[in-house]
């Protein structure tokens, strides 16, 4: 009955310490707040105008995260910039992320949350925050922090004098409206797959990249009885000694398609 306000904003003061205390926030109230967090972000420009201070990346380490907070000050005082990479490798990404996102939420001008690199389902998945996030919630609440991320936007423009960004800046970057004008909720999904496997005759794009638990993916848009736009493969079992995945391969033969998993190989440690 904490979690909010009289206002209906989140008791941000009261949430950062009971999850310093290991506490647990119901999902209902998780979720509620990505949905208001993602409403918020994407209503912002690709590149924002704001005042420092600047904050680098965090990576999941909440303890360190509230010592930071402690040492700039309170969001309803300053302005805060976050550059990206809120997530991975860290122990506790889901406590940094529902505060980071608390203090969006609060104090929405205040409070500028970019995209890193990590703010994406191949990073998640790679690293470690997907599996802390289904480990702490489920797959719904992982889906939905996903489409907090694609929300955020890309760069910001602190003080008229400087640019921040998560990781640098492209060569083909030659004026700030370009950043503008990019379309940060790009995915790789049906309607520019089937435009392109359309336009050359073609059935399937066949791709890697990401693991996945059966070793393959079937990506079936139009149903689950239809052919698939595309097929993801890992060919990796047990990625990393880590992720208990299966691995697989592709089988063209006579005009069909099969799929052949196996496991890891028993290894040496060095």
């Amino acid at each position: 009955e904490l979690f909010y306000d009289a206002s209906g904003l989140p008791n941000y003061t009261v949430i950062k310490k009971h999850l310093a205390k290991e506490g647990k926030v119901v999902k209902e109230h998780f979720m509620k707040l990505i949905s208001d967090t993602t409403e918020l972000l994407k209503k912002e420009d690709n590149l924002l105008k704001m005042a420092e201070p600047v904050v680098g990346d965090i990576h999941g380490q909440y303890y360190d995260f509230l010592h930071l907070l402690e040492k700039a000050g309170s969001p309803k005082k300053i302005n805060y910039i976050f550059l990206g990479d809120y997530v991975d490798r860290g122990m506790f990404s889901v406590e940094v992320v529902i505060l980071l996102f608390c203090l969006k939420v609060a104090h929405p001008d205040n409070v500028v949350l970019l995209r890193g690199n990590h703010e994406c389902r191949n990073m998640t998945e790679h690293f470690t925050f997907r599996e802390e996030c289904i480990t702490k919630f489920d797959e719904e609440v992982y889906k939905a922090v996903m489409e907090a991320f694609d929300s955020m936007p890309l760069a910001c423009v602190i003080n008229e004098r400087y640019l921040a960004v998560h990781g640098g800046i492209s060569p083909e970057l030659k004026k700030l409206s370009q950043i503008s004008k990019l379309d940060r909720f790009y995915m790789f999904g049906k309607k520019p797959t089937k435009k392109l496997l359309d336009g050359h005759n073609l059935m399937s794009v066949v791709r890697a990249h990401q693991v996945q638990i059966e070793g393959y993916k079937m990506h079936r848009w139009d149903g689950e009885s239809s052919f698939p736009y595309v097929i993801t493969l890992f060919s990796a079992p047990n990625y990393c000694d880590y992720y208990s995945n299966k691995a697989a391969v592709l089988i063209l033969k006579d005009g069909g398609i099969s799929i052949k998993q196996y496991d890891q190989s028993e290894h040496p440690y060095f």
